[in-house]
């Protein structure tokens, strides 16, 4: 079992590699068409909060037409939609944490796609609206969420010390849990799963500046990976998630 998951990492990344360098060949055939007007490029970033967490993005586009090649950089949280905060039962010298969950996942992903200029973002035109598809690898970073475990001293079970452990739902106890411990608390462990991301994008710019960028970006990603991310431990977790996300983005464009 083993060996086939490696293997399906193998293809996912191979695939996310055969798209860039795919990417990179339509660049180089578009940059030599004729006939076109040339687009400034674009640099922008922004962020954005989704159905299932939120992040930030750097993108850089340029082309010709109403069509532009589109560069990005994503990095954002994931969550798992079930997850639900308690009170521990230490009162006011607790605090909450999260029930049943065993990692937090961050998420990168650079991808490479076209963005399509439907209303240009001209004069004659209050908005500029753009359409974007994206895909790439996405690679996640599984962090262990950890909490403070109250352990009693020998003989005083009254009194006890705190410790930090990675929690786990089978062996930490409701009567165990002070609260939620801070990421970077005890030795800091990752694990990392790389999988496909595909994204899509509108995005309404509202500056009406020959030089800046700035508006609205709304859109859908999806992500999928060839093992499930276990952020739960008392539910079962999933390969993919499906999230909608929506964001403010900025910046400039340079000819």
């Amino acid at each position: 079992m083993k060996g086939i998951a490696l293997q399906t990492r193998l293809l996912v990344l191979g695939a996310g590699l055969c798209f860039l360098i795919l990417g990179g060949k339509v660049m180089a055939q578009q940059s030599d068409e004729e006939g076109r007007d040339k687009m400034p490029a674009t640099f922008t970033f922004g962020g954005f909060l989704s159905t299932q967490g939120g992040g930030g993005h750097l993108d850089y586009g340029f082309g010709r037409g109403k069509q532009q090649i589109m560069v990005s950089l994503d990095a954002y949280t994931l969550h798992d939609r079930r997850e639900t905060k308690i009170e521990s039962d230490f009162k006011e010298q607790g605090g909450p944490y999260t029930f049943g969950k065993l990692n937090y996942v961050f998420i990168v992903s650079p991808t490479i796609g076209i963005q399509r200029n439907l209303f240009p973002d001209e004069d004659r035109n209050l908005i500029g609206f753009h359409v974007s598809a994206q895909i790439g690898p996405s690679i996640a970073f599984l962090i262990p969420y950890k909490v403070d475990i109250f352990t009693p001293i020998a003989g005083r079970p009254q009194f006890g010390r705190k410790v930090v452990e990675n929690y786990d739902p089978s062996r930490h106890g409701y009567e165990d849990i002070i609260r939620r411990a801070k990421v970077f608390d005890g030795d800091l462990e990752a694990e990392n799963q790389i999988g496909l991301s595909i994204r899509t994008n509108l995005y309404l710019d509202l500056s009406k500046n020959p030089e800046y960028l700035s508006g609205v970006r709304i859109g859908v990603n999806a992500d999928v990976y060839p093992d499930e991310l276990p952020i739960m431990g008392i539910t079962e977790n999933k390969k993919s998630y499906i999230t909608g996300t929506v964001g403010l983005i900025f910046g400039f464009k340079s000819n």
